[in-house]
């Protein structure tokens, strides 16, 4: 029978490719007799060659990188091309065995793929993974314009959404979230935003409300899904259809008084205007602190007349409905007059100041004297709450 009586071990030098390792007659150790313990010659069949020698194989493998994405528009889950891996060797063919691949619809949550590559002829293998994290939000792309006109060549706003899934369930199920809104800059025209953000859930939404708390009405878009993408517009002159954010509602932040005008522009926002009139304000805002008074509406800095001209151009302009309700808000009737007396009982005496006419009410006479010329001044030491006030021209 065929027995082993020996085994060599190479070790293969660096640079050295495939190479041979042959016994045969007429060369070394093929000329070396093998004898058994009595030193009687035994005949070796010499004439086959040895196995081809080859060095360690470097496999290698590429797997896709960690990805994370939001579920489609009207899902629950995302539409997913999960990848596969690839591999080569430096010894041959390579067995490739991968998780299943291709387009997934994942649930939310972490999925994970893996991939092992072995070499067929030499041996030696590689094993990776990759996950892809489904989150439990939405990518919408989203188009803002304010009303005209805007000063600032760029501009950042934190605008709060209200997202609404059907009008039979009701505002339990909405989401309301804050986003930093940047207008202007490079690639967008004055006061317009056009990007994407993410919904803070998955849902099956339909329609779609945005406003700027301290500067403007609420407007109202729908919401269409294309190719797992959400898209809301809120652009273009209401009086031919559109939908921008009006302008000139400085008291929407007053959500803890029901007594402000908060979906109206009237003379309320005209008294706030008055009594923040001259002062430097931060253009910009964040989402970092809630909203809060600021006439500053055109971003140029400063409470002047620019922004006087949002209140006298849109006034008594009232919000969109919130979606369902087919009409204007159910807020108060928009005031064209209120006296000073029931400021106090309101506790709104902050806006006394806008008197300026000094007859005890608050009214469009008041806006057509500003108009003129004429400009709160506040009686030297005294304070604003409960103090008199004159007016200069």
């Amino acid at each position: 029978g065929t027995f082993s009586v020996g085994r060599l071990s190479f070790t293969k030098l660096p640079g050295c490719g495939g190479c041979d390792v042959c016994v045969e007659p007429g060369s070394n150790p093929g000329d070396t007799l093998l004898t058994d313990n009595e030193g009687q010659w035994v005949g070796v069949d010499l004439s086959q060659r040895c196995d081809h020698v080859q060095g360690n194989a470097v496999v290698t493998l590429d797997v896709p990188d960690d990805d994370k994405v939001n579920t489609d528009c009207d899902q629950a889950f995302a539409t997913v091309d999960v990848g596969t891996g690839s591999a080569s060797s430096s010894c041959g063919a390579v067995d490739l065995q991968c998780d299943t691949g291709g387009v997934q619809q994942l649930a939310v949550g972490t999925h994970q793929y893996c991939c092992t590559a072995t070499s067929v002829k030499c041996g030696g293998s590689v094993h990776d993974c990759w996950t892809i994290t489904v989150n439990d939000q939405q990518s919408l792309d989203l188009v803002v314009q304010l009303s005209p006109i805007i000063a600032a060549s760029e501009l950042h706003r934190c605008l709060t959404f209200e997202l609404v899934a059907d009008c039979v369930t009701g505002s339990p199920n909405n989401q309301s979230f804050r986003a930093e809104v940047w207008f202007g800059g490079a690639g967008n025209l004055l006061g317009h935003y056009k990007d994407s953000i993410k919904t803070p859930k998955s849902g099956n939404w339909v329609c779609m409300t945005a406003r700027d708390q301290s500067h403007t009405l609420r407007s109202v878009a729908s919401l269409d899904c294309v190719d797992g993408v959400y898209s809301a517009t809120f652009k273009g002159d209401p009086f031919f259809g559109g939908n921008w954010l009006v302008g000139g509602n400085l008291d929407g932040w007053k959500k803890s008084n029901p007594n402000a005008s908060h979906d109206v522009i009237d003379i309320l926002d005209f008294g706030q205007f008055v009594w923040m009139w001259g002062q430097s304000k931060n253009p910009n805002n964040d989402c970092s602190e809630p909203a809060g008074p600021n006439c500053d509406i055109d971003g140029n800095g400063m409470c002047d007349l620019g922004d006087f001209n949002f209140i006298a151009r849109n006034f008594l302009a009232s919000s969109k409905g919130a979606c369902c309700d087919g009409g204007v808000a159910a807020e108060p009737l928009a005031r064209t007059e209120i006296s000073v007396l029931e400021l106090r009982e309101l506790g709104m005496t902050e806006l006394i100041v806008a008197d300026l006419n000094g007859d005890g009410l608050i009214n469009m006479d008041d806006m057509d004297a500003f108009m003129n010329g004429q400009t709160p001044t506040k009686k030297p030491g005294r304070g604003v709450k409960g103090s008199s006030l004159r007016s200069s021209r």
